[in-house]
């Protein structure tokens, strides 16, 4: 299954046995200031965005005006977009959902 510390797995209740598994983006190392760094970049599944994250903060690209919105979120280590816009955050070994 790859490096565990970066993988989500949903498991089936019943059988408990992994149903999927997620990616969750590349470990980052180091520090920078935006705009200097990204530290990870996300194309966000079926929308004209990407995720960023740089300086330590979450960003939504606008992929056809490339606007930059900051999203807020701060502390979180890894990320990926789910189908739907979805985030799933890492903090350590907990796990957030963020919907946009």
């Amino acid at each position: 299954m790859g490096d565990r510390r970066h993988t989500l797995a949903e498991l089936d209740p019943v059988t408990g046995h992994t149903r999927r598994t997620v990616r969750l983006g590349e470990p980052t190392s180091g520090g920078g200031t935006w705009p200097a760094f990204v530290a990870s970049l996300q194309a966000a599944p079926g929308k004209k965005a990407l995720y960023a994250k740089a300086g330590g903060r979450f960003w939504r690209v606008d992929t056809r005006t490339l606007a930059a919105t900051d999203l807020g979120l701060t502390g979180f280590e890894l990320f990926t977009a789910l189908p739907g816009g979805d985030l799933v955050l890492s903090r350590g070994e907990q796990l957030f959902r963020w919907t946009p």
